[in-house]
């Protein structure tokens, strides 16, 4: 009998990526015989947020067998047109088209049971994650997390508002406006591998300059190899 994945969601979660939030999906594939039997392999995989308004293309891939099924790809309208599409063993298909209008209830709805009796494995795409409301960004002359700048400052620099060390380098956002003159946007001003408050407190390193003794190194090439940063001679 030929075998066909199926893709199941089983749980959701808020996660950071690059800074940014979004929602991650966790889906579990089984394989299933045609008769609808699920075999005792399972795996549990972890999917990236996609971009608002776009269809996950997630592919399904079978497992020896015939091609592929033929359906078209095309917007998709709704969660029971998702349900009927069939993915034949021996490939895979993606689809792209606009979010359709399905709910989380929907589709931690959609199980093994509601699909196991198909001729075929179905196959359902899964959509892509809401896209919260974004927030009114915090304004004035006030300073609301206590960096030593502005909240109007903070908006012009593009630093948060409501973050002291928007970067997460140990300086705050005033320290490298004001004082050391680094990019509170970046933990590595300089990009020798040493964030800015490590270069500062604990090597008393330059943040602007890769290399601060000139030899050839960059400060976090000496560093890691036990060699000292500001001049001849190891640590």
């Amino acid at each position: 009998m030929t075998r066909a994945k199926i893709i199941l969601i089983i749980v959701s979660a808020l996660v950071i990526i690059a800074g940014i939030a979004g929602l991650a999906w966790w889906i579990r594939s089984r394989a299933l015989s045609g008769s609808g039997q699920v075999s005792v392999s399972v795996e549990n995989d972890l999917i990236p947020p996609t971009a608002a308004g776009a269809l996950r293309t997630e592919t399904v891939t079978g497992i020896g067998g015939p091609a592929p099924s033929a359906v078209p790809e095309k917007e998709i309208p709704d969660l029971e047109e998702l349900q009927g599409i069939m993915v034949y063993p021996g490939g895979s298909r993606g689809f792209e088209g606009e979010e359709p209008p399905v709910t989380m209830a929907d589709i931690l709805g959609v199980t093994e049971a509601s699909v196991s009796g198909a001729e075929e494995p179905s196959a359902l795409i899964v959509p892509s994650a809401p896209t919260p409301a974004p927030s009114e960004p915090t304004s004035g002359s006030g300073d609301t997390d206590g960096d030593g700048l502005t909240n109007d400052q903070e908006l012009q620099l593009g630093t948060d508002p409501n973050n002291p060390d928007t970067d997460g380098d140990g300086l705050t956002d005033g320290e490298e406006a004001a004082q050391y003159s680094t990019d509170p946007r970046k933990f590595d001003t300089d990009g020798d591998g040493l964030t800015d408050g490590e270069e500062i407190h604990q090597w008393k390193t330059n943040p602007l300059i890769a290399d601060t003794d000139g030899d050839g190194f960059s400060d976090g090439e000496e560093v890691r190899n036990g060699y000292n940063p500001n001049g001849p001679g190891a640590l």
